[in-house]
């Protein structure tokens, strides 16, 4: 019976915090509520604001999907070397 092959798990970095963007978001949800707005500007910065998130998520979650590809792969290294 043969060993199992060694894995090598290649640091794969996930969205860091970006007080910048949580920033931004928090900008856009704070002038949707000013009175003095129109109400398709509000609505407008409300809808900028949850794309802002949903871009986020998304590649939040094509980097775990990449990752745990990766990690399903042999190395090929670990493969040669058998």
């Amino acid at each position: 019976m043969s060993a199992p092959l060694p894995t090598a798990h290649m640091h794969i970095p996930t969205m860091p915090e970006n007080p910048a963007q949580d920033s931004l978001v928090q900008s856009l949800q704070k002038a949707a509520r000013d009175p003095a707005l129109p109400d398709a500007t509000q609505s407008l910065l409300l809808e900028s604001a949850r794309e802002l998130n949903a871009a986020r998520d998304a590649i939040d979650a094509e980097r775990t999907r990449y990752r745990a590809l990766f990690d399903a792969v042999p190395d090929p290294v670990s493969v040669i070397s058998r």
